[in-house]
């Protein structure tokens, strides 16, 4: 049996969850429940696995997968997209996929239209989806020995990007909308997510509970070190602050001292106290400071490559991964215009030392 002071100790370090989050928790294990309960003979064909069984087994091959040859026969098709769809266009822009996936409803100011992230970003989730899929389906047939089709979705991969967007409306039937610099709660009240600086801008969660305590206590004592941290702000319970109860007159007079504070330090510092005292705050990183930082310093992680025609070098971002038995390869600078001609046109497609003249000076490469 657990006491009362057990549990009054459990709630005061932040181990007993708030009253939403229990309510959400309860309403999941009865669902569970239910749906167990509905299929015991579906559970009881699950077999218990002994200590020293191993978790899958490779089943044998009934047959020897050839090696590749150049010239073999492989399998065409003539199926463009496998499922039945109204929009699909493989030569779409960026901001397609971002205003059909849902993140450009939830990225800029309330009161402007919706944006998207600068740089293109679903072409590049996709792509990383298409890759994941493909080595599935190559590992499949390594089982098997038959293929399958690839079909992604830039719009579906954009949607896995939203975070709790979609949790949102399944758990409360509330549609997060785009806020700026701040973020809209379940409760209607705005709550501040980017802050300015010294120099810049950070990123800082005011929570509540066991979570908000982890952040918020050593974030008080940092500000009432250099006296600037009001009384009530000290003396605020913070493990039993329930910011989804909060007002916003409650959250605006949370957020001013810590917003001043902020504003009288440079990114940086900030980010140093944060890491000595484990609170959640994180600098918005402009591209001069990724190239100073001193973790991707640390890891060796940007590399100079020679372009000859410059006559110097150039700093490039180096491998996203490094592996201790089969390193990356060698990288090298972005290709000119015309210097793999020779590979393509004669390599590749046959041409004639003639013909790749004659189309040199037709204009045509």
């Amino acid at each position: 049996m657990i006491s009362m002071t057990g549990l009054r100790e459990m709630k005061e370090k932040g181990y007993i969850p708030q009253r939403m989050y229990l309510k959400l928790m309860l309403g999941g294990a009865l669902s569970l429940s239910k749906t167990l309960l509905f299929n015991l003979r579906s559970l009881k064909k699950v077999r218990k696995m002994g200590a020293g069984e191993a978790h899958y087994v490779r089943p044998p091959r009934r047959y020897e997968l050839p090696v590749y040859r150049s010239g073999m026969r492989v399998c065409l098709s003539d199926e463009k997209y496998l499922r039945p769809t109204r929009y699909c266009n493989p030569r779409a822009p960026d901001i397609v996929a971002m205003a059909t996936g849902g993140s450009m409803f939830v990225c800029g100011d309330a009161d402007r239209p919706p944006v998207r992230i600068g740089q293109s970003h679903s072409h590049l989730h996709a792509g990383a989806e298409g890759a994941s899929a493909g080595l599935i389906a190559l590992y499949d047939r390594e089982e098997t020995g038959e293929g399958q089709h690839v079909d992604v979705s830039m719009q579906e991969c954009i949607l896995w990007t939203l975070m709790v967007v979609q949790q949102a409306w399944d758990l409360t039937q509330t549609n997060i909308t785009r806020a700026g610099s701040y973020r809209k709660l379940v409760s209607g009240v705005i709550r501040r997510n980017l802050w300015p600086c010294k120099d810049g801008y950070i990123t800082f969660l005011l929570l509540g509970g066991g979570h908000g305590a982890r952040n918020n206590h050593p974030l008080v004592e940092l500000m009432d070190r250099e006296g600037a941290a009001p009384d009530f702000l000290k003396a605020i319970d913070w493990k039993s602050l329930d910011m989804a109860k909060a007002s916003q007159e409650e959250v605006d007079r949370l957020s001013e001292p810590i917003g001043k504070f902020f504003l009288a330090h440079t990114k940086n510092e900030l980010y140093e106290e944060a890491c000595k005292r484990d609170i959640q705050l994180y600098p918005v990183s402009t591209a001069k400071d990724i190239v100073e930082d001193i973790q991707l310093k640390a890891r060796e992680f940007w590399v100079d490559i020679e372009h000859p025609e410059l006559g110097g070098s150039v700093l490039y971002p180096g491998p996203f991964v490094k592996f201790s038995k089969t390193p990356l390869g060698k990288w090298n600078p972005a290709p000119r215009i015309g210097e793999h001609n020779g590979e393509i046109y004669q390599k590749e497609l046959h041409l004639s030392p003639e013909e790749l003249t004659t189309l040199a000076q037709g204009g045509v490469i």
